[in-house]
């Protein structure tokens, strides 16, 4: 059975200037963020979206549980949340991992 997970609203970015940043670094993240949902093994479709210059959205379908997903996230993708998140206004306590 697959869920779908979606950050409960769109992360605001800290600025426009980041939120570009942010739309340019995208790119050269994907084949780690691949990597990683690769380790994760439950991941099955996952999108990084810059919806525009202040907000990112993150969506992910999985199977299992959120919370063990939630946990092997942060493991495996932490390096690559950190970089993201470091665009992002308020962002959670980092380092992720």
């Amino acid at each position: 059975m697959a869920y779908t997970a979606i950050s409960p609203s769109p992360c605001t970015m800290k600025s426009p200037a980041d939120g570009q940043a942010l739309r340019d670094k995208l790119p050269g993240v994907l084949p780690a963020f691949s990597k990683a949902a690769d380790a994760v093994g439950a991941l099955h479709y996952y999108r990084l979206i810059a919806l525009d210059d202040k907000q990112f959205l993150f969506i992910a379908e999985y199977d299992g549980e959120l919370e063990a997903i939630l946990r092997a996230m942060a493991t495996k993708f932490g390096p690559i949340f950190d970089g993201i998140l470091s665009h992002v206004d308020a962002p959670p306590r980092m380092p992720v991992a």
